[in-house]
């Protein structure tokens, strides 16, 4: 399935005319296609592990190649696993773009738990040492420059019309007041942190109650730190903000843009993939209505 206007589509034999010429090693590799919440990506297993990472568009493709520059940069310093590089794949048998293969990381990823609304508090700690040691890497020199990063203004420019669109599910006064605060707060003004910027529930893996790993570096940018404060809606709920809160600290103005920012991409995610029946609407969905549940306690 396509997910939008132009996407390349890709399936495990597209990848085995690829192995076929470019790591005749792994032809034979028994393949399987990943189901998950990512849209702009196809991944197919290979073998025991490792992963294919496919572009299906152009900027994924563009994506890819952030994502193996930093990788190997950042595998043993950030508080989460990350996939190690293990083969950077070229366009080749009918296939348009740059590939690569990862190395396969155990878990699951953690749509099912934030859906079904048991979400484990110490998550915010995880998610409060991976944030910390993210902001911790020195990005003075060759800083990664992705889409996202900058000023809440200039993110939530349209968002008002998605909103409208989604009167009928959700309480739009509470969400345009989160969008009026975030805009309003004062803007950031310290030296650009490094970002993951998008850190949503289909990017984190967990096992036994814990955060065990860290997916899809595509969007890495450097900038607000509000940006990758967004999880405190799209993952936890308000006991566990109340805690990434405590961890991380920050004045009312960051956490103001970060709600904000978390509420344009949920109205975004929900508004977009609700005609496709894809995960990520409902995730978008229930970012919303964490946004609206804190402000309806002001």
């Amino acid at each position: 399935m396509t997910l939008h206007d132009g996407d390349t589509p890709v399936d495990a034999d597209q990848l085995r005319r690829l192995l076929e010429e470019q790591r005749p090693d792994l032809a034979d590799a028994p393949l399987q296609v990943v189901e998950g919440p990512g849209t702009d990506h196809v991944l197919v297993r290979v073998g025991d592990d490792l992963v294919a990472r496919l572009p299906r568009n152009a900027p994924a493709a563009v994506s890819l190649g952030t994502e193996l520059r930093w990788l190997p940069r950042l595998v043993d310093r950030l508080s989460l696993p990350l996939p190690r590089v293990e083969h950077e794949g070229v366009p080749g048998a009918g296939y348009p773009f740059a590939w690569a293969l990862l190395g396969w990381l155990d878990g699951h990823d953690l749509c099912a738990v934030v859906l079904d609304g048991q979400v484990p508090r110490i998550w915010a700690d995880d998610l409060a040492d991976l944030v910390t040691t993210l902001r911790a890497v020195d990005v003075s020199v060759d800083p990664p420059r992705g889409a996202r990063g900058g000023d809440v203004a200039t993110r939530a420019a349209g968002a008002d019309g998605v909103l409208t669109a989604l009167a009928d599910r959700h309480r739009v006064r509470l969400l345009r007041q989160a969008l009026d605060l975030g805009r309003e707060a004062a803007p950031f003004a310290g030296p650009p942190v490094l970002l993951h910027a998008d850190l949503i529930p289909g990017n984190l893996l967990h096992r036994e109650g814990r955060l065990t790993g860290l997916l899809d570096l595509g969007a890495l940018t450097t900038g607000d730190p509000a940006w990758d404060l967004t999880p405190a809606w799209w993952v936890l709920d308000a006991p566990g903000r109340s805690r990434l809160r405590d961890l991380l600290g920050g004045d009312d103005a960051v956490w103001a843009r970060a709600r904000a920012l978390a509420t344009v991409q949920g109205a975004l995610a929900t508004w977009h993939y609700t005609p496709w029946r894809h995960p990520l609407a409902a995730l978008g969905d229930r970012a919303l209505q964490q946004v609206a549940a804190d402000l309806s306690r002001v």
